[in-house]
Protein backbone atom coordinates (compact mmCIF):
# COMPACT_ATOMS: atom_id res chain seq x y z
CA UNK A 1 0.00 0.00 0.00
CA UNK A 2 1.35 3.43 -0.96
CA UNK A 3 2.73 5.67 1.74
CA UNK A 4 0.56 8.79 1.65
CA UNK A 5 1.48 11.89 3.61
CA UNK A 6 0.40 15.49 3.67
CA UNK A 7 2.25 18.61 2.63
CA UNK A 8 0.68 21.62 4.33
CA UNK A 9 1.73 25.03 3.10
CA UNK A 10 1.09 27.96 5.44
CA UNK A 11 1.62 31.48 4.14
CA UNK A 12 1.36 34.52 6.43
CA UNK A 13 0.71 37.95 4.95
CA UNK A 14 1.27 40.62 7.54
CA UNK A 15 1.72 44.38 7.54
CA UNK A 16 2.12 47.05 10.15
CA UNK A 17 5.79 47.78 9.60
CA UNK A 18 7.24 44.25 9.59
CA UNK A 19 10.17 44.81 7.25
CA UNK A 20 11.62 41.73 5.53
CA UNK A 21 14.83 42.23 7.51
CA UNK A 22 13.01 41.92 10.83
CA UNK A 23 11.26 38.76 9.71
CA UNK A 24 14.55 37.38 8.44
CA UNK A 25 16.16 38.12 11.79
CA UNK A 26 13.48 36.08 13.53
CA UNK A 27 13.91 33.21 11.07
CA UNK A 28 17.68 33.20 11.56
CA UNK A 29 17.46 33.11 15.36
CA UNK A 30 17.88 29.48 16.37
CA UNK A 31 16.07 27.98 19.33
CA UNK A 32 17.26 24.93 21.24
CA UNK A 33 14.99 22.54 19.35
CA UNK A 34 12.94 22.50 16.13
CA UNK A 35 9.73 22.41 18.15
CA UNK A 36 10.70 25.49 20.16
CA UNK A 37 11.66 27.24 16.92
CA UNK A 38 8.23 26.50 15.44
CA UNK A 39 6.55 27.78 18.59
CA UNK A 40 8.65 30.96 18.51
CA UNK A 41 7.68 31.61 14.89
CA UNK A 42 4.04 31.02 15.77
CA UNK A 43 4.25 33.62 18.55
CA UNK A 44 6.00 36.06 16.22
CA UNK A 45 3.26 35.89 13.60
CA UNK A 46 0.50 35.83 16.23
CA UNK A 47 1.77 39.19 17.46
CA UNK A 48 1.18 40.57 13.99
CA UNK A 49 -2.44 39.45 14.28
CA UNK A 50 -2.95 40.92 17.72
CA UNK A 51 -5.50 43.49 16.69
CA UNK A 52 -3.14 46.31 15.82
CA UNK A 53 -1.94 45.13 12.42
CA UNK A 54 -3.63 43.31 9.53
CA UNK A 55 -2.67 39.68 9.08
CA UNK A 56 -3.91 36.90 6.82
CA UNK A 57 -3.00 33.23 7.10
CA UNK A 58 -3.36 31.13 3.95
CA UNK A 59 -3.39 27.33 4.36
CA UNK A 60 -3.43 24.61 1.74
CA UNK A 61 -2.93 20.87 2.21
CA UNK A 62 -1.82 18.47 -0.51
CA UNK A 63 -1.75 14.70 -0.52
CA UNK A 64 1.61 13.28 -1.54
CA UNK A 65 2.48 9.66 -2.30
CA UNK A 66 6.07 8.50 -1.87
CA UNK A 67 7.58 5.78 -4.04
CA UNK A 68 9.75 2.77 -3.25
CA UNK A 69 13.19 2.15 -4.72
CA UNK A 70 13.48 -0.84 -7.04
CA UNK A 71 16.05 -2.85 -8.97
CA UNK A 72 15.21 -5.21 -11.84
CA UNK A 73 17.58 -8.05 -12.72
CA UNK A 74 17.18 -10.41 -15.68
CA UNK A 75 17.89 -14.00 -14.65
CA UNK A 76 19.76 -16.46 -16.90
CA UNK A 77 19.21 -19.89 -15.34
CA UNK A 78 21.87 -21.68 -17.36
CA UNK A 79 24.58 -19.40 -15.95
CA UNK A 80 23.78 -19.86 -12.25
CA UNK A 81 25.71 -22.72 -10.66
CA UNK A 82 25.36 -24.27 -7.23
CA UNK A 83 27.13 -22.08 -4.66
CA UNK A 84 26.74 -18.89 -6.66
CA UNK A 85 24.85 -16.08 -5.00
CA UNK A 86 23.66 -12.52 -4.86
CA UNK A 87 24.30 -10.29 -1.85
CA UNK A 88 21.63 -7.72 -1.03
CA UNK A 89 23.29 -4.98 0.98
CA UNK A 90 21.22 -2.85 3.37
CA UNK A 91 23.21 0.10 4.81
CA UNK A 92 23.55 -0.27 8.55
CA UNK A 93 22.37 -3.88 8.42
CA UNK A 94 24.99 -5.55 6.27
CA UNK A 95 24.77 -8.03 3.40
CA UNK A 96 22.16 -10.77 3.10
CA UNK A 97 23.37 -13.63 0.88
CA UNK A 98 20.89 -15.51 -1.30
CA UNK A 99 22.59 -18.72 -2.49
CA UNK A 100 21.94 -21.41 -5.11
CA UNK A 101 21.78 -24.99 -3.76
CA UNK A 102 21.38 -28.39 -5.41
CA UNK A 103 17.99 -29.21 -3.88
CA UNK A 104 15.93 -28.90 -0.71
CA UNK A 105 16.22 -25.12 -0.56
CA UNK A 106 15.46 -23.54 2.82
CA UNK A 107 14.11 -20.09 2.01
CA UNK A 108 14.51 -18.94 5.62
CA UNK A 109 18.26 -19.25 4.99
CA UNK A 110 18.03 -17.48 1.64
CA UNK A 111 18.48 -20.64 -0.45
CA UNK A 112 17.11 -21.31 -3.95
CA UNK A 113 17.45 -23.92 -6.69
CA UNK A 114 18.49 -22.93 -10.21
CA UNK A 115 16.33 -25.14 -12.40
CA UNK A 116 14.23 -25.59 -15.52
CA UNK A 117 14.05 -22.05 -16.91
CA UNK A 118 14.81 -18.37 -16.32
CA UNK A 119 11.25 -17.80 -15.09
CA UNK A 120 11.27 -20.70 -12.62
CA UNK A 121 14.69 -19.74 -11.27
CA UNK A 122 13.64 -16.11 -10.87
CA UNK A 123 10.61 -17.34 -8.93
CA UNK A 124 12.85 -19.48 -6.72
CA UNK A 125 15.15 -16.54 -6.01
CA UNK A 126 12.16 -14.35 -5.18
CA UNK A 127 10.92 -16.97 -2.70
CA UNK A 128 14.34 -16.99 -1.03
CA UNK A 129 14.38 -13.18 -0.75
CA UNK A 130 10.85 -13.10 0.64
CA UNK A 131 11.51 -15.94 3.09
CA UNK A 132 14.99 -15.12 4.36
CA UNK A 133 15.03 -14.12 8.00
CA UNK A 134 16.07 -10.49 8.33
CA UNK A 135 16.12 -9.71 4.61
CA UNK A 136 12.36 -10.02 4.17
CA UNK A 137 11.94 -7.11 6.60
CA UNK A 138 13.76 -4.81 4.16
CA UNK A 139 13.14 -6.08 0.63
CA UNK A 140 10.28 -7.74 -1.26
CA UNK A 141 10.85 -9.66 -4.50
CA UNK A 142 8.47 -10.27 -7.41
CA UNK A 143 9.03 -11.70 -10.88
CA UNK A 144 8.00 -10.99 -14.44
CA UNK A 145 8.99 -13.20 -17.40
CA UNK A 146 12.33 -14.21 -15.96
CA UNK A 147 13.07 -10.84 -14.39
CA UNK A 148 13.65 -10.55 -10.65
CA UNK A 149 12.20 -7.30 -9.33
CA UNK A 150 13.51 -6.20 -5.92
CA UNK A 151 11.59 -3.49 -4.06
CA UNK A 152 12.63 -1.70 -0.88
CA UNK A 153 9.95 -2.08 1.79
CA UNK A 154 10.59 1.43 3.08
CA UNK A 155 9.22 4.28 1.00
CA UNK A 156 11.43 7.13 -0.12
CA UNK A 157 15.05 7.78 -1.02
CA UNK A 158 16.35 5.58 1.81
CA UNK A 159 15.90 2.58 -0.50
CA UNK A 160 18.19 4.13 -3.12
CA UNK A 161 21.06 3.19 -0.82
CA UNK A 162 20.34 -0.55 -1.14
CA UNK A 163 22.63 -2.47 -3.52
CA UNK A 164 23.06 -5.93 -5.01
CA UNK A 165 26.46 -7.59 -5.44
CA UNK A 166 26.35 -10.28 -8.12
CA UNK A 167 28.15 -13.48 -7.14
CA UNK A 168 27.13 -15.35 -10.28
CA UNK A 169 28.92 -15.64 -13.62
CA UNK A 170 26.63 -13.91 -16.12
CA UNK A 171 23.60 -15.14 -14.20
CA UNK A 172 22.15 -11.67 -13.62
CA UNK A 173 21.82 -8.71 -15.93
CA UNK A 174 22.81 -6.12 -15.04
CA UNK A 175 25.48 -7.65 -12.78
CA UNK A 176 24.10 -6.16 -9.58
CA UNK A 177 23.83 -2.45 -8.92
CA UNK A 178 21.92 0.04 -6.84
CA UNK A 179 18.21 0.33 -6.21
CA UNK A 180 16.76 3.50 -7.72
CA UNK A 181 13.69 5.74 -8.09
CA UNK A 182 12.76 5.93 -4.41
CA UNK A 183 11.23 9.36 -3.81
CA UNK A 184 10.36 11.02 -0.51
CA UNK A 185 7.10 12.84 0.04
CA UNK A 186 9.14 15.92 0.92
CA UNK A 187 11.17 15.80 -2.30
CA UNK A 188 11.47 19.09 -4.18
CA UNK A 189 10.90 19.80 -7.84
CA UNK A 190 14.05 19.85 -9.97
CA UNK A 191 15.04 20.78 -13.51
CA UNK A 192 18.31 20.88 -15.45
CA UNK A 193 20.07 23.17 -17.89
CA UNK A 194 22.91 21.51 -19.82
CA UNK A 195 25.37 24.13 -21.06
CA UNK A 196 27.01 23.35 -24.44
CA UNK A 197 29.34 26.27 -25.03
CA UNK A 198 30.21 25.21 -28.60
CA UNK A 199 26.55 25.55 -29.58
CA UNK A 200 25.80 28.75 -27.66
CA UNK A 201 26.10 32.19 -29.23
CA UNK A 202 26.29 35.61 -27.65
CA UNK A 203 22.81 36.96 -26.86
CA UNK A 204 21.26 33.49 -26.57
CA UNK A 205 18.90 33.42 -23.62
CA UNK A 206 17.49 31.09 -20.99
CA UNK A 207 14.54 31.98 -18.77
CA UNK A 208 13.37 30.65 -15.41
CA UNK A 209 9.78 31.74 -15.03
CA UNK A 210 9.82 35.45 -15.76
CA UNK A 211 13.57 35.93 -15.25
CA UNK A 212 15.76 35.86 -18.37
CA UNK A 213 19.53 35.43 -18.54
CA UNK A 214 21.51 36.46 -21.63
CA UNK A 215 24.83 34.96 -22.74
CA UNK A 216 27.73 37.31 -23.57
CA UNK A 217 31.06 36.57 -25.20
CA UNK A 218 32.70 38.68 -22.48
CA UNK A 219 32.02 41.65 -20.23
CA UNK A 220 28.72 40.36 -18.83
CA UNK A 221 27.16 42.91 -16.49
CA UNK A 222 24.15 43.24 -14.22
CA UNK A 223 21.97 40.51 -12.76
CA UNK A 224 20.81 39.08 -16.08
CA UNK A 225 23.97 38.55 -18.14
CA UNK A 226 26.57 35.77 -17.98
CA UNK A 227 29.80 35.07 -19.87
CA UNK A 228 30.02 32.02 -22.12
CA UNK A 229 33.43 30.97 -20.82
CA UNK A 230 35.95 28.59 -22.36
CA UNK A 231 34.22 25.28 -21.56
CA UNK A 232 30.87 23.76 -20.64
CA UNK A 233 31.90 23.78 -16.99
CA UNK A 234 32.96 27.44 -17.07
CA UNK A 235 29.71 28.40 -18.80
CA UNK A 236 27.73 26.49 -16.18
CA UNK A 237 29.65 28.17 -13.36
CA UNK A 238 28.99 31.61 -14.84
CA UNK A 239 25.28 31.00 -15.35
CA UNK A 240 24.62 29.30 -12.01
CA UNK A 241 26.32 32.15 -10.16
CA UNK A 242 23.87 34.61 -11.71
CA UNK A 243 20.90 32.32 -10.98
CA UNK A 244 21.82 31.93 -7.31
CA UNK A 245 22.43 35.67 -6.85
CA UNK A 246 19.44 37.01 -8.77
CA UNK A 247 17.14 39.00 -6.44
CA UNK A 248 13.99 37.76 -8.21
CA UNK A 249 14.93 34.11 -7.67
CA UNK A 250 16.29 34.22 -4.11
CA UNK A 251 14.24 31.84 -1.98
CA UNK A 252 12.60 30.32 -5.06
CA UNK A 253 15.32 28.29 -6.78
CA UNK A 254 18.94 27.31 -6.27
CA UNK A 255 21.38 25.79 -8.75
CA UNK A 256 24.43 23.52 -8.63
CA UNK A 257 26.74 23.06 -11.62
CA UNK A 258 28.51 19.77 -12.41
CA UNK A 259 30.57 19.67 -15.62
CA UNK A 260 28.28 22.13 -17.33
CA UNK A 261 24.96 20.64 -16.27
CA UNK A 262 23.09 22.86 -13.84
CA UNK A 263 20.60 21.13 -11.55
CA UNK A 264 17.96 23.55 -10.33
CA UNK A 265 16.09 22.83 -7.12
CA UNK A 266 12.88 24.76 -6.60
CA UNK A 267 12.53 25.64 -2.93
CA UNK A 268 8.94 26.82 -3.21
CA UNK A 269 5.71 24.89 -2.85
CA UNK A 270 6.05 21.88 -5.23
CA UNK A 271 2.72 22.51 -6.95
CA UNK A 272 3.81 26.05 -7.75
CA UNK A 273 7.29 24.97 -8.85
CA UNK A 274 5.87 22.70 -11.53
CA UNK A 275 4.57 25.80 -13.31
CA UNK A 276 7.87 27.71 -13.29
CA UNK A 277 8.54 27.00 -16.97
CA UNK A 278 12.08 27.09 -18.36
CA UNK A 279 12.59 28.47 -21.88
CA UNK A 280 15.60 28.98 -24.14
CA UNK A 281 16.30 30.68 -27.44
CA UNK A 282 18.89 28.00 -28.31
CA UNK A 283 17.82 24.43 -27.57
CA UNK A 284 21.22 23.05 -28.69
CA UNK A 285 23.33 25.36 -26.52
CA UNK A 286 21.15 25.53 -23.41
CA UNK A 287 19.49 22.14 -23.20
CA UNK A 288 16.55 22.18 -20.81
CA UNK A 289 14.84 19.45 -18.85
CA UNK A 290 11.65 21.03 -17.58
CA UNK A 291 10.74 21.24 -13.91
CA UNK A 292 8.87 18.06 -13.05
CA UNK A 293 7.68 16.20 -10.01
CA UNK A 294 7.35 12.44 -10.29
CA UNK A 295 5.38 12.01 -7.09
CA UNK A 296 1.60 11.92 -6.94
CA UNK A 297 0.64 15.31 -5.56
CA UNK A 298 -2.98 16.33 -5.28
CA UNK A 299 -4.70 19.25 -3.59
CA UNK A 300 -6.96 17.33 -1.23
CA UNK A 301 -8.09 20.20 0.99
CA UNK A 302 -9.42 23.41 -0.47
CA UNK A 303 -7.25 26.47 0.06
CA UNK A 304 -8.53 28.68 2.84
CA UNK A 305 -7.57 32.19 3.93
CA UNK A 306 -8.10 33.46 7.47
CA UNK A 307 -8.22 37.21 8.10
CA UNK A 308 -6.90 38.15 11.52
CA UNK A 309 -6.02 41.35 13.31
CA UNK A 310 -7.15 44.81 12.34
CA UNK A 311 -9.38 45.03 9.24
Amino acid sequence: MASTNAITVISVYHGGGDAPASVGERLNREESSPRQEAEALSRFFAAAAGGVRPCKVRVRTDSCVATQATLTLAVTQANIAVGEYLDIVIPGRGAYRVTAVTSGADVTLGQFVSQTSNAVTATNIAAAVNGMLGLKDWVTATTNSGNLILTANLYGTVGNGYTVLDGTVNGLSPAGGAFASGIDTSGQVTATIACVVANTDADDTVSIGGTTFTAKASGASGDNQFNLGASNTAMGDNLVAKINAHPDLLGLVTGVNASGTITLTFTVDPRVARHMVLQTSDADGLVITQATISRTLTNTVATRTYALGAP
